[in-house]
């Protein structure tokens, strides 16, 4: 038990040294009164700053003169300021006098006075565009729409009531930066949104919104089988919402003449370019034309079908012959075509050679 209070001890001392050492490396120590040169109080014209750590503060803005030429800084005020700015307190001591008195060598701007009989004209009304959007909200709904490449108003972008109220505020004499994390800029997208002042981030929050994005695209207007050939009056042209990046819906009804299901569709779905394709030209177990191509010499065979097959699809046929399976191209209806390697010459060739490697004799 002695062994067990001792070790205890022990670390609790060595956290302590650890501790001490490190904010005692980078302090900040406040002075009683100084007097500066400039219209703005940077915190290095009123403390003393050791260690590299607190001399990433040193030029932090901490207060300006406007109506007196004499400033009083407390250190609470300094170590709320110093908080904002993401100040890590384990690192970082603060000490010293707990007010600094700031005074200024520079005048006050002179106000002048106009003796004229001419009314002062003050508060000047400046034309203010009313269809200019200029929210945080706005700002976001806009870049989206530029990364989209559409219009604000074909977009559909849903926020949470507390996301809502940060985005509220005007941007006006304001820079913000907008990135939207993740590669789509659809369905439920993270956003980091950074408020910038002289270059520096005075502010940054994540919100979450669900993004939607207006297409035209064909709509079933009746369930369909997987192998039916697509009527024209079974799909319409609408206007949909789409929450995916990657695939965009068919949105010309030339796109399906002629083809057919590769899927079962129900009523109300989107088409896609994945879900249809030609009608077969070669149906399994069908037999086959083959013409086998070397260079200029074309050899026509017979094969039976282990698939169906659209025009230019690979399918795998069967020799009628030796019974080996080959690949070929589909070229027309009961028909493909196949390649074989350059013949040799007759000098070079071996009695009796053939191409029962491909199922060609």
């Amino acid at each position: 038990m002695m062994i067990s209070k001792t070790w205890m001890y022990f670390v609790g001392m060595l956290a302590a040294i650890v501790t001490c050492t490190s904010t005692d490396a980078n302090s900040i120590r406040l002075h009683d009164s100084v007097v500066v040169d400039s219209p703005t109080v940077e915190l290095e014209e009123i403390a003393e700053i050791e260690g590299e750590y607190a001399q990433k503060f040193a030029k932090l803005t901490i207060g300006s003169f406007t109506k007196s030429s004499e400033l009083t800084i407390k250190m609470e005020d300094i170590r709320q300021i110093l908080t904002k700015e993401k100040a890590n307190w384990g690192l970082l001591s603060l000490a010293g006098f707990k007010k600094t008195i700031v005074q200024s060598k520079l005048p006050l701007p002179e106000v002048i006075v106009d003796k004229s009989i001419e009314p002062i004209i003050s508060n000047t009304i400046v034309p203010v565009d009313m269809e200019k959007r200029i929210s945080l909200l706005s700002m976001v709904e806009d870049h989206f729409a530029s990364r989209l490449r559409t219009s604000f108003k074909d977009l559909r972008i849903e926020f949470k009531s507390n996301d809502l109220e940060k985005l509220s505020v005007s941007t006006v004499g304001k820079q913000y930066e907008i990135s939207p994390q993740g590669r789509s800029l659809l369905g439920r997208v993270s956003i980091v949104v950074n408020q910038y002042e002289n270059a520096r981030i005075v502010e940054s929050f994540r919100i979450y919104a669900n993004v939607t994005k207006r297409v035209v695209g064909l709509v079933s207007q009746t369930s369909l089988r997987a192998g039916d050939v697509i009527p024209v009056d079974a799909v319409e042209l609408m206007d949909v919402w789409v929450n995916k990046q990657d695939v965009q819906p068919i949105a010309s009804i030339l796109h399906i003449t002629g083809q057919i299901l590769r899927r079962p569709i129900r009523k109300g779905a989107l088409l896609y370019a994945r879900d249809v394709k030609l009608p077969a030209l070669i149906k399994k177990n069908q037999l086959v034309e083959v013409r086998a191509v070397s260079g200029a010499l074309v050899v026509t065979t017979g094969a039976k079908a282990m698939q169906d097959g659209c025009l230019d699809e690979v399918i795998t046929v069967r020799h009628l012959g030796s019974k080996e399976t080959y690949s070929i191209v589909v070229t027309g209806k009961g028909r493909g075509t196949t390649a074989i390697p350059q013949l040799q010459s007759p000098v070079n060739q071996e009695p009796n050679q053939t191409f029962a490697h491909r199922g060609i004799k």
